[in-house]
């Protein structure tokens, strides 16, 4: 356990994961399970961001909550591809 400490203590830092993802881990294998392999939804995100691009060229003011449904994709994933994609909030009046 010492040497995984040191270890740990040497490792630079942009390596290192964030807090949030170490728990998931720490949870999964605490369950039993210890199957590494990526389950989520096995898109890539250039086929997301390219589907969200899609949807706003061909209407400029569809909402984020339409793309999401239309898409079948998260609304907060879909928000955070439009905000990387230079789109911003619009206030209605």
């Amino acid at each position: 356990m010492e040497e995984l400490t040191l270890s740990m203590r040497t490792e630079p830092r942009a390596e290192a994961m964030s807090v949030r993802p170490a728990q998931s881990w720490f949870k999964r294998f605490q369950s039993g399970n210890f199957d590494v392999k990526d389950h989520r939804s096995g898109q890539f995100v250039m086929d997301i961001v390219d589907a969200i691009s899609e949807k706003v060229e061909q209407d400029e003011h569809i909402s984020s909550y339409d793309i999401a449904e239309e898409l079948a994709f998260d609304h907060e994933t879909v928000l955070t591809h439009l905000k990387k994609a230079g789109y911003t909030k619009k206030a209605r009046y």
